[in-house]
């Protein structure tokens, strides 16, 4: 019963949990540590780009979320105008 406790507390975290900027720090669950967005972001993109399999950030599902949080967050900034 512990392991499907586990696994619903970190199925997904709610949006008003999610970091919302770069310099905002969080509890990266991989690292146990605090960390920036801006060091997520960076270290899970690094690691699945180039299939870095020795870090913990390789596959995280929460790098994968922060990702996916900060780039729909960031949709609102483009305007859509190139000239």
């Amino acid at each position: 019963m512990k392991h499907k406790n586990r696994r619903q507390l970190s199925a997904q975290e709610p949006v008003d949990n999610m970091p919302q900027k770069p310099e905002d720090i969080f509890i990266c669950r991989a690292r146990r540590m605090n960390k920036t967005l801006n060091f997520c972001l960076i270290n899970y993109v690094d690691a699945n780009a180039f299939s870095i399999k020795r870090t913990p950030c390789y596959r995280c599902p929460q790098g994968l979320q922060n990702r996916q949080h900060f780039g729909e967050s960031a949709k609102g900034d483009y305007d859509g105008d190139r000239t």
